[in-house]
């Protein structure tokens, strides 16, 4: 796409989850041209400006950068851009980010006069939102699925724990009376018979 549109960075910028933010997660560049992905992460809408620049439609045409508010210049120098489009990314309705193309060696005023142009970059931007967002969404399923699965795996974890204790309790139980229950029995009837033999002492005396 940057090719085809003779730019010098096309990126893909995605916001935080209560959208004060936004962190550059995609980026080409042609040769040349420094990438800058690395120091752009995590930015405040609020602090740059930035919420101000995209028109109704979620379109940001600035055919010369110099022309922006300083708060943005100062972040577009050090890039080195001279003219950029961006246009926003919707999630049923909800903006999760946008889409950018960068001009380093020029100037591009054709940008605000070309409409073809314009609606190619649109349409662009549209086709890669639309892939992007059945990707996130994909990796929203998968992570929601594996926390589902962990959950379960969890829950049967603790059924066969506690099957496994109450059959540990029942074993013992059943061991212990076993065991018990033997030498009981052999206490139980000496007991028996000392009562027997106290109630009648002739008999232990015949039989000593």
């Amino acid at each position: 796409v940057g090719e085809f549109f003779h730019v010098s960075r096309t990126y893909i910028f995605e916001d935080s989850e209560d959208g004060k933010y936004t962190s550059n997660t995609y980026e080409w560049c042609e040769a040349g041209i420094t990438p800058e992905i690395k120091y752009l992460q995590n930015i405040s809408y609020e602090k740059i400006g930035y919420g101000e620049l995209f028109d109704a439609d979620g379109l940001f045409v600035c055919a010369d950068a110099t022309q922006v508010n300083e708060s943005v210049r100062r972040m577009l120098e050090p890039q080195g851009i001279k003219a950029m489009v961006q246009y926003l990314i919707f999630d049923d309705g909800k903006k999760r980010g946008f889409i950018g193309f960068d001009d380093c060696r020029q100037v591009r005023p054709e940008w605000y006069d070309d409409k073809m142009l314009q609606e190619t970059l649109i349409t662009t931007s549209r086709l890669l939102s639309t892939f992007l967002i059945k990707e996130r969404n994909m990796e929203r399923i998968v992570a929601y699925q594996q926390i589902l699965s962990e959950k379960l795996l969890e829950e049967k974890r603790l059924r066969c724990e506690t099957m496994l204790a109450n059959q540990a309790k029942s074993t013992f139980v059943s061991s212990v009376s076993h065991d018990m229950r033997t030498p009981l029995n052999g206490i139980l009837g000496s007991v028996e018979l000392a009562k027997e033999e106290l109630n009648n002492p002739g008999n232990l005396l015949d039989y000593l």
